[in-house]
């Protein structure tokens, strides 16, 4: 039975420090909060407007950012662009010019959402290249915002982080271990 009981106990132990361990494993993006401002500034030289700062999701799946996050846009962007995910990116435009020669040559859709729109109208509607419309309409900067100064409404909800539940069951785990192997103790005495 004591064996029983210390084999359960180091199992649940482990599974405690590897919780607290992988706690430190934290995601980093390679986002800048500089970017919507860059393809603002874009925008209103191509389009010869004024425009508003459109949101992380024009180019990511959800505001958070992220260089992993890409959505269809984005990763067009990025491929035929050649965006190196470079916070305060200095050639943000000529990558974005670079994009779409590459879309006038042929080489690049054009069409990163596939609804039929190219990219370079949506933009130029304030609607999204990377949500088909009607979806996308108006998305790019949607009207409605709320909350704190800069706060915005994320398109989608943020993605579920898999590591972050993992560790925090895994520490669960690790407490009811711990607890356990008290009362154990306590019995045994």
């Amino acid at each position: 039975m004591k064996h029983l009981i210390k084999a359960k106990i180091s199992v649940f132990g482990t599974a405690l420090l590897l919780g607290f361990a992988s706690l430190g494993f934290a995601r980093t993006a390679a986002a800048s909060p500089d970017y919507p401002s860059k393809l603002q500034a874009w925008m209103e030289k191509k389009f010869s407007k004024t425009v508003c700062a459109p949101q992380c999701s024009a180019c990511h799946l959800t505001n958070l950012g992220g260089l992993g996050m890409l959505n269809v846009f984005g990763a067009n962007l990025k491929k035929y662009g050649n965006l190196i995910g470079i916070p305060n990116d200095a050639n943000f435009s000529s990558e974005v010019d670079a994009y779409f020669a590459a879309v006038a040559a042929g080489t690049a859709n054009g069409d990163s959402d596939g609804d039929g729109v190219p990219d370079l109208t949506e933009l130029a509607q304030g609607d999204s290249p990377a949500v088909a419309l009607p979806l996308g309409k108006s998305l790019l900067c949607p009207d409605i915002e709320y909350g704190c100064a800069g706060g915005r409404i994320a398109a989608a909800p943020p993605p579920v982080d898999c590591v972050a539940l993992f560790s925090g069951g895994l520490v669960v785990v690790g407490f009811a271990a711990m607890r356990r192997r008290r009362r154990l103790a306590k019995r045994a005495r």
